[in-house]
């Protein structure tokens, strides 16, 4: 069997992390090729994939010359490597795969509420216009596969699509793991981070759908000014700025975008994330994975991370800031050794990049019959 994946770009994010953990392990078992749309920028994860084996070509138009040409391109690749299925995500590798080829098998995988993520990110008119899009994309494909619970229930009950799946999202264990309190230490130090007894962490880009400003509210009127108890935040964005200015008196540590999340999370002792939407967070898995317990705010993914388990940490509702304000102060006297055990199961029987693989070539193999 041979896959090939349909991307936009390789651009360091976590959707192409997800991606990578993905390939990475298929082709092992069946012969993959990644297919880019356009050239890749400076942030790029192009030889990670290169570097564990996998065949990266590239279309190398830019969106207006895809406009014209990235059909005719796409189907010479096709011929030219002769696969048996099509995974693509995004609105536009969504649309050009059901364009360039109607007799190869074709999948999806969605990150997103559509209907929220897209308007959120593009405004009402382009992002109401992608998603009429993509829509129409989806219905062609031969199955739509959402990264969480909720995001398939939404492509169901919002959009009425009925070849729906859900394949949940996997971390690399190989990546984020967990590490004794020693290693934490040195990593502190060696990432020049507050002297504190107490840490917590928050990952993603700073914007408005995170809610960066949220967390760092909460965490002054749970701390004040006091050295006891530190936040990084790791990761950049609009509301950087902001950010900083916001928490200019507070025991709080911006790291800009980074390329070594991972250590910034063996460092630390807790994981925060105030977010007003998300698909499956890839930044509470990573978090999971290295041991971490997780404070999450009440959305419907992060509810269902804690259906998997709920002794993984604890919830607070997104309308009652004075509810994330208790679980904070709660958290630094619990013990996280308590959550060990709870976090290590959930990744490695549900979250885990294994056997999110796994899943997705068990798929290929009903879709093709084989």
């Amino acid at each position: 069997m041979k896959v090939l994946y349909l991307v936009s770009t390789l651009k360091r994010t976590g959707p192409t992390n997800q991606l990578l953990n993905l390939v990475s392990r298929v082709s092992n078992k069946f012969e993959t090729v990644v297919v880019t749309l356009s050239p890749e920028e400076n942030d790029s994860l192009k030889n990670d994939f290169i570097g564990k084996g996998v065949k990266v070509r590239s279309l190398n138009l830019s969106r207006l010359a895809g406009l014209f040409w990235s059909k005719k391109a796409l189907k010479e690749v096709i011929l030219d490597e002769q696969p048996d299925i099509i995974h693509s995500q995004g609105v536009r590798s969504d649309s050009l795969a059901v364009r360039a080829s109607s007799f190869i098998p074709s999948i999806t995988t969605v990150r997103n509420f559509p209907q929220l993520d897209l308007l959120m990110t593009y405004g009402n008119f382009k992002g109401k216009l992608l998603e009429l899009n993509q829509l129409k994309a989806l219905r062609k494909m031969s199955a739509v596969c959402g990264v969480s619970r909720a995001v398939t229930r939404n492509l169901i009950s919002h959009y009425g699509l009925d070849k729906v799946t859900c394949v949940l999202n996997g971390v690399d264990t190989e990546r984020y793991s967990s590490v004794s309190n020693d290693i934490k230490e040195e990593r502190r130090k060696s990432l020049n981070l507050p002297v504190s007894e107490y840490q917590f962490i928050s990952t993603g880009h700073l914007s408005s759908r995170k809610n960066p400003i949220g967390l760092i509210n909460a965490f002054r009127e749970a701390f004040g000014t006091g050295e006891k108890v530190s936040l990084v935040m790791v990761g950049g964005g609009e509301l950087e700025s902001e950010c900083k200015l916001l928490a200019k008196d507070l025991n709080i540590h911006f790291t800009g975008r980074v390329t070594n999340v991972h250590d910034y999370l063996a460092a630390s002792d807790c994981f925060v994330s105030v977010s007003l939407a998300e698909g499956m967070p890839n930044a509470a898995l990573e978090a999971m994975a290295t041991g971490l317990p997780v404070i999450l705010s009440d959305i419907p993914p992060h509810k269902e991370i804690f259906e998997l388990n709920s002794n993984i940490g604890s919830q607070f509702r997104l309308n009652e800031p004075d509810e994330l304000v208790s679980k904070l102060k709660s958290m630094i006297s619990d013990n996280r050794d308590s959550y060990t055990a709870a976090l290590s199961e959930i990744i490695e029987s549900e979250l885990s990049a294994d056997v999110m693989a796994s899943r997705y070539m068990s798929l290929y193999k009903s879709i093709l019959g084989t």
